[in-house]
C-alpha cells in the first residue's frame, strides 16, 4: 500500500510529514493554492499563503494553511507563526506570541527593531538592540530533505538594518525598504514591514506544497 507524505504548512505553522494510506482504485484530489493578494510593497499587512490539501484516500483529508503574512505598525501584532508578525511586525508589540506550530515569535525592542516570525521547527529570534530578529527554522521534508515553513524576518524602523527569513521566509524591511514576499510553495512567512506609520510595506506568506513519495506501510 503506498504511503503519501505531505509537507504542507509553515512560516509560522507546521510542516506535515505523515503516512497517508490509499487503496487500489481510489482517486486522490490534491490542491495547492496560489499566492494571494498583491506583491510586497503594496500591502499594509501581508496576506497569508493559501491552504494546501490532499483527499480521496483512506486517510481522509489532510489540510494545512500557508505561511503567515508579515505585519507592520498599522496592522501590527506580536511575533508569532500565524500571520501576526509572521515575519516581524510592529515594535509596538514587544512580546512574542505562540502560534499553532508551538513555537514563539521573537520579542521586539522598544522603539525600533522587531522580533522574527516563528518557523515550523523553531522560534523566531529576538531583536538585539537595533538589529531585528531573523525568522525561525523550517522543517525538512522526509522525502526530499528541503526545509519548508521558515519564519519571516522582522522589520526595523527607524534604521536600515534588515533581518533575513529562514528556509523560504521573506526579508524584513527597514527605512526606505519593505518586507519581501516568502518564496513560493515553501509555506513560509512574509517579511515584516518597517512599521513606519501607514506605509504599505509587508510581504506575503507563501502557499504550501504537496510532495508524494511511494513506499510500503
Amino acid at each position: 500500500m503506498p504511503a503519501i507524505v505531505c509537507p504542507l504548512r509553515g512560516g509560522g505553522g507546521r510542516v506535515i510529514n505523515q503516512p497517508y494510506s490509499v487503496s487500489a482504485g481510489q482517486t486522490l484530489t490534491i490542491t495547492v493554492a496560489g499566492q494571494s493578494g498583491y506583491p510586497a510593497g503594496y500591502n499594509y499587512y501581508g496576506p497569508d499563503g493559501g491552504s494546501s490539501s490532499i483527499s480521496g484516500g483512506t486517510g481522509g483529508t489532510v489540510t494545512a494553511a500557508g505561511g503567515g503574512g508579515g505585519r507592520g505598525r498599522v496592522s501590527g501584532g506580536p511575533g508569532a507563526n500565524t500571520g501576526y508578525n509572521g515575519g516581524g511586525g510592529s515594535y509596538d508589540y514587544g512580546t512574542g506570541n505562540v502560534g499553532v506550530g508551538g513555537f514563539w515569535g521573537g520579542n521586539a525592542c522598544g522603539g525600533s527593531a522587531c522580533g522574527g516570525g516563528a518557523g515550523a521547527n523553531g522560534p523566531g529570534n529576538n531583536c538585539v538592540s537595533s538589529t531585528p530578529g531573523t525568522g525561525g527554522n523550517g522543517l525538512a521534508s522526509t522525502i526530499n530533505g528541503v526545509r519548508y515553513g521558515g519564519g519571516g524576518g522582522a522589520g526595523n524602523y527607524p534604521g536600515s538594518n534588515t533581518a533575513a527569513g529562514a528556509d523560504g521566509g521573506g526579508t524584513g524591511g527597514g527605512s526606505g525598504t519593505h518586507g519581501t514576499d516568502a518564496t513560493a510553495n515553501r509555506g513560509a512567512g512574509g517579511g515584516g514591514g518597517p512599521s513606519s506609520g501607514n506605509n504599505p510595506n509587508c510581504g506575503r506568506g507563501s502557499s504550501g506544497i504537496v510532495i508524494i513519495g511511494y513506499g510500503n506501510t
